[in-house]
């Protein structure tokens, strides 16, 4: 329960100066973190189920098929722990190692609520507000998340600020933008 009003703290998510909580406490590998893993597989599941049509893969991926669900969320499963990966890659090769754990734990949070969210909202009829579809909300909180994660990690460091701009483009724009254009 600790982890999980930890992770769900409005005031922790939209401040820009961050302090140490205990979400950031938890080990990659402990057991809150492995089940805050295993709902953003399940949410993120959950909503491309729902928005399987609008996503433009209907013809691709049936999703009345078990077996698909199960294939998208066990690479929804893998996500985070490529991205670790990923952060750890760059963090070591920008010379920014002590954001690697805090940047992904800050990820991770902003996922799962954004994940949230989106699944909230596809279950909302959007038929005459194109604007606030899933998908268009989707991808706006996907970039204010990174927003958040930029601004947040400058207010960790004092210098380095181009290096920090360049990690923030390769951890998280360059792949957002990927993402985007595998779904467009």
């Amino acid at each position: 329960p600790k982890s999980f009003a930890s992770l769900f703290d409005l005031s922790a998510i939209f401040r820009l100066r961050p302090r140490e909580s205990f979400f950031y406490e938890l080990r990659i590998m402990q057991g809150p973190s492995l089940i805050h893993y295993f709902c953003l597989a399940l949410l993120f599941t959950l909503y491309f189920s729902k928005n399987h049509g609008s996503l433009g893969l209907e013809e691709d991926l049936p999703t009345n098929n078990l077996l698909n669900l199960l294939i998208i969320f066990t690479f929804a499963l893998i996500y985070p722990f490529a991205k670790f990966i990923v952060i750890s890659f760059f963090s070591g090769l920008f010379g920014l190692n002590s954001f690697t754990k805090f940047h992904f734990m800050e990820s991770v949070r902003l996922t799962i609520v954004i994940l949230s969210l989106a699944v909230l909202s596809s279950f909302i009829p959007f038929d005459k507000i194109e604007l606030l579809g899933s998908n268009s909300l989707l991808v706006s909180l996907f970039v204010l998340s990174v927003g958040l994660i930029f601004m947040k990690l400058l207010n960790k460091t004092l210098d380095k600020k181009v290096y920090l701009f360049s990690y923030i483009c390769t951890t998280e724009i360059i792949p957002l933008l990927y993402i985007l254009k595998v779904f467009k």
